[in-house]
């Protein structure tokens, strides 16, 4: 997280176990979170540069629906997600490509 001067105590606040383990609770509407997955995302957090982690592929939808939108939004929804995660396997060629998308480097190779 970037910001003049509060990026940094932003995140180090939003990433406290305590926090990190009341969103878990929010996000699956229970008290009780697997112990297991609040770990995984304090030590995630924990990481050198985590703060900072890429998010090119990030992208946001707002669906007017209530909780369910996978249901609510039928279609519409899943062209949303198809379109995600065609972008994070273009991403993925990309960076293992050494920055040149898989089909032009096949195209070159011809």
């Amino acid at each position: 997280m970037r910001g003049p001067g509060w990026g940094g105590a932003l995140f180090r606040g939003l990433t406290r176990p305590g926090v990190i383990r009341y969103l878990l609770r929010r996000s699956w509407g229970a008290d009780q979170i697997d112990e297991d997955l609040c770990q995984y995302c304090v030590l995630t957090t924990r990481q050198r540069g985590a703060g900072f982690a890429p998010r090119t592929n990030w992208s946001f939808t707002v669906f007017e629906t209530g909780a369910m939108p996978c249901y609510e939004a039928g279609r519409r929804f899943t062209d949303e997600y198809q379109a995600f995660l065609g972008s994070i396997g273009t991403q993925r060629r990309r960076e293992s490509s050494g920055g040149k998308d898989a089909s032009i480097r096949e195209r070159n190779r011809e």
